[in-house]
């Protein structure tokens, strides 16, 4: 995530630098969470009408640039097992899928590094045929030369590939990049147009992106906004600074800007508390907000760092209601969300139900008790679908039937809930549906 302190440092240089009434601006940063706050800071900042500046994604700009639309990871996966599928040997092999996501990063890394795919593939081929041959055996066994087989094809599956995502105007991230640095230097800033560009926040590039942009500065056209501190960058022992001492070294043309001296110069408040366990530390941090709050010790840009995602939600939770902006910049792992636990959850039910319609009591009283269950119904439901379990708690029911349950619940949402889960899947597109 970006530090406000380097998007408000931003927002200065903007206003001193770029006339906001007449300049085109596009600013580029390595991914679209900065965005919102820096229009919101420039909001703050700006009174009078401005054209607001173009805020983009690395990858929302090369896509642009080369026109070509990026593709989700998963539809270039099944592209290359279109191609893979035109090869026998290897189309009934187990676990294409994994095979092909292997596959597919390799291509993406080959054009990130603007590799020769040709010499590569050429040599690997080579390296596998010296691996496989033994002195005294003439011929390959069935195996090896499948193995052989499925080397001599990966360059052709790279041509393919390439071929077909062209051919629609798409592109894995790799591909879209390694087009744009093929371009020459007219090309380029044709495709470019004459926006005037801010990169920034950058701390690791690839191969192919670095020589876009370096090409770009080194023109005019683009400006490089680093956000870097003397700590780290000037100390060769600190590898926070590595990326950006190789980039000025092997650019020495490009001088780093805004180089800041905060880590040892700006005030610092530490507290140390210890604490058993990780979900205590969430309630530690509440307390001590809330003591902050009360004692008016706010900081203007409060962070909290954590050392284990899982505890994100806690600590959301934690966080007091006075606290009202709060700018999340760190991903959350899907296995862990409602969603998901629900999926997981509804698979195992429908393996619980009987082919004669039976619904085993317990299995769905458990499936109802899901966090996710509690978003989806209002509150006068969720005390109805109560009443509802609790009856038959009572009863001290075994199986259900889904007449059991009609008769109880007559029509309401959560009948037509029950109805779609407690159909028993009998093919992928009824699981689907």
């Amino acid at each position: 995530g970006f530090r406000m302190a380097f998007i408000s440092k931003l927002t200065d240089y903007i206003i001193k630098n770029y006339d906001l009434t007449n300049d085109s601006l596009t600013i580029i940063f390595p991914n679209k969470r900065a965005a919102l706050t820096l229009r919101n800071e420039l909001s703050k900042r700006i009174v009078n009408n401005i054209w607001l500046p173009q805020i983009l994604s690395i990858e929302e700009v090369m896509s642009s640039w080369s026109g070509l639309q990026l593709l989700d990871n998963i539809d270039v996966i099944y592209e290359l097992i279109k191609v893979m599928n035109t090869n026998v040997d290897v189309s009934t092999r187990k676990n294409l899928f994994a095979l092909a996501s292997q596959i597919v990063k390799d291509f993406d890394e080959i054009d990130q590094c603007a590799v020769d795919a040709d010499n590569l593939f050429d040599y690997l081929k080579a390296v596998k045929e010296t691996e496989t041959w033994l002195p005294g055996e003439d011929e390959l066994s069935k195996t090896e030369s499948s193995y052989l087989m499925f080397f001599k094809s990966l360059l052709s599956y790279y041509n393919n590939l390439r071929n077909r995502l062209l051919q629609d105007n798409s592109a894995y991230y790799g591909l879209m990049t390694r087009k744009l640095y093929e371009l020459s230097n007219e090309q380029l800033y044709d495709v470019v147009g004459d926006n005037k560009i801010i990169f920034a926040g950058f701390n690791a590039l690839t191969h192919t992106e670095e020589n876009i942009i370096v090409r770009l500065v080194e023109s005019g056209k683009a400006k490089l906004f680093w956000d870097l501190d003397k700590y780290y960058y000037d100390d060769e022992l600190q590898e926070a600074g590595l990326f950006a001492r190789q980039f000025f070294s092997k650019h020495k043309n490009l001088k780093p800007d805004n180089v800041e001296d905060n880590f040892k110069n700006e005030k610092k408040v530490i507290n140390i508390i210890g604490v058993p366990g990780s979900s205590i530390q969430a309630n530690a941090l509440q307390i001590k907000l809330t003591e902050d709050f009360e004692k008016n010790k706010l900081q203007k840009n409060e962070v909290v760092v954590l050392s284990d995602e899982t505890l994100l939600i806690p600590v959301l939770n934690s966080i007091p209601k006075n606290y009202k902006d709060i700018n999340v910049t760190m991903g959350y792992p899907y296995s862990e969300t409602y969603i998901n636990q629900f999926i997981q959850q509804l698979f195992t039910f429908q393996n619980s139900l009987g082919k004669n319609g039976n619904i085993y009591f317990w299995s769905l009283k458990r499936l109802m008790e899901a966090e996710m269950i509690k978003i989806i119904f209002t509150n006068e439901e969720l005390v109805e679908l109560k009443e509802f379990i609790d009856k038959f708690l009572k009863e001290s029911t075994y199986y259900l039937t889904i007449n059991d349950i009609e008769q109880q619940l007559g029509q309401s949402r959560i009948l037509d809930f029950l109805m779609i889960i407690t159909k028993k899947w009998n093919s992928t597109s009824d699981c689907l549906s």
